[in-house]
């Protein structure tokens, strides 16, 4: 955020700079609203950069077996544009070079999931899935690999788990077997 307003202030006196240059070639005087007038758009137009092309940014930085899986969107009030077309604020992945199968439950898999918002910490999750029933739960501490699935999983179904099960289950003949 602190780099962002660094940022924000060169775009305001670069702009201005450009103006007052402009206005001096063309031997013009431009009013003082219309210097802070045009800094405060570049301003805008540079935030409004920075925000909406986050994702695009981290997609780039993001090695060739991280796959996304959603893209979490959002709308402010502040920025009323973004009820026309909603910026995305965070990314959930999949990091197939850690997915692994479960050794004695075909179909289960242990997935690596990567969750990126903006200003917040990226987290990594350890997800197990179960493919044939369309269930999946967060697996807490390191899992646990034995013959049976673990007792004390909260398992979940639903909508909000289809892109997990999709990606993750659409590849279950992929998974590395570790």
């Amino acid at each position: 955020m602190f780099v962002e307003i660094i940022v924000a202030v060169c775009v305001a006196f670069a702009a201005a700079g450009l103006a007052i240059l402009a206005a001096r070639i063309a031997r013009r005087r431009l009013p003082t609203l219309g210097i802070l007038g045009i800094a405060a758009g570049a301003v805008i137009v540079s935030l409004t950069w920075l925000r909406y092309g986050w994702a695009e940014r981290v997609r780039a930085a993001l090695p060739p077996e991280v796959r996304i899986v959603r893209e979490l969107r959002s709308q402010s009030v502040f920025e009323p544009w973004t009820f026309i077309a909603p910026r995305v604020s965070g990314l959930v992945a999949i990091d197939d070079s850690r997915t692994m199968r479960h050794p004695s439950q075909p179909g289960v898999l242990i997935v690596s999931l990567i969750h990126a918002e903006r200003h917040a910490e990226t987290l990594s999750l350890r997800v197990l899935v179960d493919c044939p029933r369309s269930r999946y739960a967060l697996l807490e501490g390191p899992p646990e690999i034995g013959n049976a699935l673990p007792e004390h999983a909260s398992w979940q179904t639903g909508a909000e788990g289809n892109d997990l099960l999709a990606a993750s289950c659409g590849t279950a003949g992929k998974a590395p077997s570790r």
